[in-house]
């Protein structure tokens, strides 16, 4: 059996959450600092979303498969890789479950 999957990456979800608090608080900051439309227009350009949504952010495939009750061992395999930001991961986990002489 083996399949494939598009989720969400931790990694360019938790930088659009930085960048996008970032700059609420740049614009913010600039209360008392800047002429009252200046303030205004900041706090109008920041996006109308303060969290980034998550569908946004389905670059991470995730390849898996698991095999090999014929042989008494399951193998489960599985590969992660974003396609924006690069961050990867590998698993691979052997279990004997049954022995030949287990008759």
């Amino acid at each position: 059996m083996s399949a494939d999957n598009w989720a969400t990456c931790p990694r360019c979800l938790r930088r659009e959450q930085i960048r996008l608090n970032s700059e609420r608080v740049e614009a913010q900051s600039l209360y008392g600092r800047v002429d009252r439309q200046e303030y205004e227009a900041a706090i109008a350009a920041l996006p109308s979303q303060s969290t980034p949504d998550p569908d946004d952010f389905t670059t991470f495939r995730e390849d898996y498969e698991f095999y090999g009750a014929e042989d008494g061992v399951i193998v489960a395999d599985y590969k992660g890789m974003c396609s924006k930001c690069g961050l990867s991961v590998e698993l691979r986990a052997e279990k004997r479950f049954w022995e030949i002489d287990d008759v």
